[in-house]
């Protein structure tokens, strides 16, 4: 593996989609080994172009030929798309590694200080861009929802660490029924969040009995246009757009059939 590629990834700002954190970054250099995309940034080039993604367990290998690179993540990051890192704010994703990292080596007081701070820069920042891509600089409303499953997925990690499983919670449900959820674990971890905070009997009890408020959500995109079902204030899809009808009784059969389920069966 290249090293001075992998000191270059290391220092590379990790951005959002409006990528304000860097105000002051230079023109990429034109790159033939992309003539898809010759002058995307690294971390586009990196993520956006990787030859395979590779999930084991709780590990993602994101191998890219053409740089001679492999990404690993592991832990949070693993619900997340693989390309998270070219559509989240560096100075946040910065704060929870610095904070697991702190964890690892016993220093509660410092990880607790990071913790903290994402959590203000979600409610003193992030949540104030009323407007999304109007005045979050986003360029389309695909780029915000992506935005903010990566965002919201985080938050809620730092919640969890703080002992706020509440809140935890209801920072994922608004960004749970829209089409950027796909290639992401989101659900997943909202419901295991909700069997840590409500217990598992009565997690099953709400998705054994969730198939009675399915309704459909208009096609508005990136919203999806799905058939979803309510759970714990969150909305969550069970099928697609090409279901024309969808009864209690078939969208409770979905529930029982997602990965999801799985962990109160």
């Amino acid at each position: 593996m290249n090293c001075s590629l992998l000191l270059l990834l290391l220092g590379i700002a990790v951005c959002s989609c409006s990528r304000p954190e860097r105000p002051n970054s230079r023109p990429q250099l034109s790159d033939s080994r992309f003539p898809e995309c010759p002058d995307c940034d690294l971390e586009e080039k990196l993520y956006y172009f990787a030859d395979t993604v590779i999930r084991r367990n709780d590990t993602v290998f994101v191998v890219n030929n053409r740089l001679d690179t492999t990404v690993v993540e592991t832990g949070i990051f693993t619900y997340m798309r693989s390309s998270y890192p070219v559509m989240t704010p560096n100075y946040l994703t910065n704060l929870i590694k610095q904070a697991i990292q702190a964890e690892k080596t016993g220093n509660s007081p410092l990880a607790t200080k990071h913790y903290q701070a994402v959590v203000s820069f979600y409610q003193d920042d992030w949540t104030q861009r009323k407007g999304g891509f109007e005045n979050g600089g986003f360029s389309d409303l695909n780029d915000y929802y992506q935005s903010n499953v990566n965002v919201t997925t985080l938050v809620s990690y730092a919640y969890e660490r703080l002992g706020r499983l509440p809140e935890a919670i209801q920072v994922l449900a608004p960004f749970l029924a829209n089409a950027e959820t796909d290639h992401t674990k989101i659900h997943l971890r909202f419901i295991e969040l909700c069997v840590r905070h409500y217990g598992r009997a009565a997690t099953k009890r709400v998705l054994d009995e969730c198939g009675r408020t399915v309704n459909h959500l208009a096609d508005a995109p990136p919203e999806a246009d799905c058939w979803r079902v309510s759970v714990f204030g969150g909305q969550i899809e069970v099928a697609s757009f090409d279901r024309k009808t969808l009864t209690p009784a078939e969208a409770q059969q979905l529930v029982w059939e997602q990965d999801f389920y799985k962990l109160i069966k």
